[in-house]
């Protein structure tokens, strides 16, 4: 510009128009709230089910090479690893697909190699949030594909906070692409991450896991680093794509 000065007006979007029905941001080392939006109503959590599997599943996890046998109960729909009925799976797989993909048929089988009933691992998985101090959160399936898995925004922050704080979890939620090899066939398959569009970003994130069913809406919780800062945002009941771009905005903005 050949002036000698400029006046630049910046123009942001506002928290209050979020899409989101429900949301939070929390500093994960103090426990402060930060941001809030509706964070006392009780709403379908979908796959963020499975951060409370997969707690539940590490504290009866067989060893990572154990090798399950997928069964025909196992496949229950949704998003699904396109393995067989009899493929047999290592336990690290299962997890890793079951965290970076989603799937709902690895969730399932990871339920069966606790060694537990399924009634049994429901049981522990809601003995575990209870043990979290969380009184509304309740699940009836391993999944998130029943819509009375539900939770507030101020109870999922806290079952996120405790997951992403594990490194097991930490690593397979943050994993771009996993590949699935079955032992007793020739194929392998590549899980990609649910959470890519902002694992891709200018973020250092630290654990994600995104859900979504008609009833619950579009779902993400992703927990990310600055420095020694770092924050965990969740947004539950965005519109479709909004979710990424909601949590991405709101850490930006709070980090």
């Amino acid at each position: 510009t050949v002036f000698p000065y400029a006046m630049i007006a910046v123009f942001e979007k506002d928290d209050s128009d979020l899409t989101a029905a429900a949301a939070i941001v929390m500093d994960k080392n103090t426990g402060e709230v930060i941001f809030e939006k509706n964070t006392d109503e009780i709403r379908s959590v979908a796959s963020l089910t499975k951060l409370v599997t997969a707690l539940t599943f590490l504290d009866y996890n067989p060893g990572w090479d154990e090798i399950i046998t997928m069964q025909k109960s196992d496949f229950v729909g949704g998003a699904t690893l396109w393995v067989k009925e009899d493929y047999q799976v290592t336990v690290k797989d299962l997890f890793y697909a079951m965290l970076v993909g989603s799937k709902n048929n690895t969730a399932e089988a990871l339920a069966r190699a606790s060694g537990l009933s399924r009634p049994e691992f429901i049981e522990a998985m809601n003995k575990k949030v209870k043990q979290l101090g969380l009184t509304k959160a309740t699940f009836v399936e391993p999944t998130g594909l029943d819509e009375n898995n539900k939770a507030t925004a101020a109870e999922m922050v806290i079952i996120a906070k405790e997951a992403f704080s594990n490194k097991d979890i930490h690593l397979a939620s943050t994993t771009d692409w996993y590949k699935v090899e079955p032992l007793n066939c020739e194929y392998h398959y590549w899980v990609k991450n649910t959470s890519m569009k902002v694992l891709d970003r200018d973020l250092n994130v630290t654990g994600s896991k995104t859900g979504w069913t008609d009833e619950a809406g579009y779902n993400l919780v992703t927990q990310a680093k600055d420095g020694a800062r770092e924050l965990i945002a969740l947004v539950m009941g965005a519109k479709i794509s909004q979710n990424y771009e909601e949590v991405y905005s709101l850490l930006k903005k709070y980090l």
